[in-house]
C-alpha cells in the first residue's frame, strides 16, 4: 500500500521501497530477540 502511494507522489519510490523492505527484514530479525528478553 505504501509503495503505491509513494509511486503516486513526487518522491523517490525505489528508495522508499528499499526502506520499507529493510524495516521489514530488521523487524523480522529483532522480534524474536525482543520476545526472548521479555519472556
Amino acid at each position: 500500500m505504501a509503495v503505491v502511494v509513494a509511486a503516486l507522489m513526487p518522491v523517490d519510490a525505489p528508495l522508499l521501497t528499499q526502506i520499507i523492505t529493510l524495516q521489514t527484514i530488521l523487524a523480522a530479525a529483532t522480534m524474536p530477540i525482543a520476545i526472548a528478553l521479555v519472556a
